[in-house]
């Protein structure tokens, strides 16, 4: 069931680890997570009418100087609200009594019950967008109560289904966050995000990019898994500093740049660059080093023994089986393209073609595909007959080129296929 009183986080179906937040400048907050936070918070259960005396024993944990600071800080802008309080806030159950009774589909009569949510699926990319702006029947505002949390380990294991695996785990780091500057009828957006490669934090405003510390994300903030960047920054630190002289596996581009992005990237995958052979194909061979990335034998070790799969390549060979292949093709394309053009001026019987099987066989001869045609396929042109009925016919409005009997029984040697379209017999001799 979905929770429809206040807004419900996005969550993203793609496969990274990473949290990212749409919210204002600071996170906007609605007044049912402030109600929330005021009932947990320490300061919620202490009476106005309470003595200083009383007030400090019950709060004898915090220093009397960060609770006069809280309790002034809470008049003038509100309690202190954490992002763990408004996804709490979210998952928890609703009693549905009273005038918001459930209405029973099967008995179709009202109910009392409970309405809550959970995960089924974390998702690789996590969207928390929080509501900033209150529209009521008279008049709108926007909601400015701050929300305090990490930078990193934010855990959503608390939120998910329990009988669920989490196959790419539960926490996130931030990576990026929007924000609001302004009021309801008016503003500004700004956003932060984090470099993946260099890990320094920018604010993008319009056109300009600014680089800033980390704490000035603090206040504003959104989450990636963090595994892929751990294990690199691991294993680098490990490298060799002569990597030239260093044994090294070649590893498929596609699947580490999966790694980097992905929490669950799979099984090394380097089939995606080889031949079914296990080798470089003749046609990849000027490009291959765009499809690969060379990394220290230590590096792929590490790689293999986490995620699996392969096959491992310390050198890029070029394939002899599809190089003969690839000769023996270029051979074929040429024998077939020079005899289709040759002149036959002696009269013969005419045979239908299908226009669609021929556009496929110029593909394969012209070399704008390695895919040969396959075997003729005339029945998109042949009238339906009966079964040992000898004569076919062309369907009328039927797409096809007539050819004499020298190329058809060329065709026909070679690929087979069919049924024969005869449009016209040889003259008698």
């Amino acid at each position: 069931m979905q929770r429809r009183n206040i807004p419900r986080p996005f969550f993203a179906h793609s496969k990274q680890r990473s949290f990212s937040s749409v919210a204002p400048n600071p996170f906007m907050i609605t007044d049912s997570l402030k109600s929330a936070t005021a009932k947990s918070s320490p300061m919620s259960k202490i009476p106005r009418a309470l003595s200083f005396t009383q007030s400090f024993y019950k709060l004898s944990f915090e220093s009397w100087f960060m609770w006069f600071w809280n309790l002034i800080r809470s008049w003038f802008w509100g309690p202190s609200i954490t992002l763990e309080d408004c996804l709490t806030s979210f998952f928890s159950a609703d009693e549905l009594k009273g005038d918001n009774m459930y209405s029973c589909d099967k008995c179709q009569k009202l109910r009392n019950g409970i309405k809550f949510s959970k995960v089924v699926e974390l998702p690789e990319i996590l969207c928390i967008h929080l509501k900033r702006f209150r529209h009521d029947m008279t008049f709108s505002s926007k909601i400015s109560y701050s929300i305090c949390f990490p930078m990193k380990d934010l855990d959503m294991k608390a939120y998910v289904q329990k009988d669920k695996e989490l196959a790419g785990g539960s926490i996130y780091n931030l990576v990026s966050v929007i924000c609001h500057h302004g009021t309801v009828g008016g503003g500004h957006y700004t956003s932060f995000a984090k470099h993946d490669i260099t890990g320094k934090w920018y604010e993008f405003d319009d056109q300009h990019v600014t680089p800033v510390s980390e704490e000035t994300v603090q206040n504003c903030q959104a989450y990636t898994q963090s595994e892929a960047q751990d294990i690199l920054e691991e294993v680098s630190s490990g490298e060799s500093s002569d990597s030239s002289i260093e044994r090294q596996c070649h590893i498929s581009r596609q699947w580490l740049h999966r790694f980097q992005t992905f929490a669950d990237p799979g099984p090394i995958d380097n089939w995606s660059f080889l031949c079914p052979h296990g080798d470089i194909h003749p046609n990849d061979l000027d490009h291959v080093e765009q499809m690969v990335v060379p990394l220290p034998i230590k590096v792929w070790e590490y790689l293999h023994k986490r995620f699996g799969g392969g096959p491992a390549l310390s050198s890029l060979n070029e394939c002899e089986v599809c190089k003969k292949d690839l000769i023996r093709r270029e051979l074929r394309r040429q024998r077939e393209f020079e005899f289709q053009n040759e002149d036959d001026n002696n009269e013969d019987a005419l045979y239908a073609i299908s226009m669609e099987w021929y556009r496929k066989w110029e593909a394969f001869v012209h070399g704008q595909t390695d895919k040969e045609p396959g075997p003729i396929d005339n029945k998109c042109i042949c009238v339906p007959t009966e079964p040992g009925y000898p004569k076919r016919f062309v369907r009328n409005g039927a797409d096809y080129a007539q050819i004499n009997t020298t190329l058809w029984d060329f065709f026909y040697n070679i690929y087979g296929g069919g049924p024969e379209i005869r449009l016209r017999d040889a003259p008698l001799v």
